[in-house]
């Protein structure tokens, strides 16, 4: 079992920071009120790109799951965008591999024509429905931030969008689960 003082030394060894503990500690708080409004899943497939707001996720779903005693997997899909994708997806494997939390990494080609970031959206979602289904688990979680809210919901209105445009994404859709929505990102860079 990986404890919590185990993962925060690994992310002072990567990062080289150090989070004050009432600020984990909030965190951690949030994201158990967001857990039970889920429904409390006993089982989590988390979305994890291996950037700073996914690695934060991960941190604190370990934690809570100490206390709750929910499966906990990840998936993380490889676009092949930049040079370093394969190292990302290889440092990943084996940091969770050490930890033994089981990996999904999903290859996946994203498509020349259009918008790239809309083309490497709509992958990566078809990538994380697929790992839905191999792993079993009941919901997605995914470290969108409150930051990311506001970003969507502006992109929305710019766009020309209604009022439901408006209500940008929900903590919980479907079996996707975003446990961070709440959370300005300045609080999951300095975790």
């Amino acid at each position: 079992m990986i404890l919590f003082e185990d993962i925060v030394n690994w992310r002072q060894t990567l990062y080289n920071v150090a989070m004050p503990k009432d600020q984990d500690q909030s965190l951690l708080d949030a994201v158990r009120r967001s857990f039970y409004a889920a429904g409390a899943p006993e089982s989590i497939l988390l979305g994890l790109s291996g950037g700073a707001d996914s690695m934060a996720l991960l941190m604190v779903l370990l934690d809570l799951r100490k206390s709750e005693g929910f499966r906990l997997a990840c998936v993380h899909v490889n676009h092949h965008l930049r040079a370093a994708s394969d190292d990302e997806a290889k440092r990943l494997s084996s940091l969770l591999q050490s930890r033994d939390i089981p990996l999904i990494v999903k290859e996946v080609e994203v498509p020349g024509r259009g918008s790239l970031e809309a083309a490497a959206r709509q992958v990566r979602y078809e990538a994380f429905a697929e790992a839905m289904r191999e792993s079993g688990a009941q919901v997605l979680a995914l470290a969108h931030h409150a930051d990311d809210q506001a970003e969507t919901m502006l992109m929305r209105f710019m766009h020309g969008t209604g009022p439901a445009g408006l209500a940008a994404m929900g903590e919980r859709s479907g079996d996707i689960w975003r446990p961070f929505l709440q959370t300005p990102k300045a609080d999951l860079v300095q975790f």
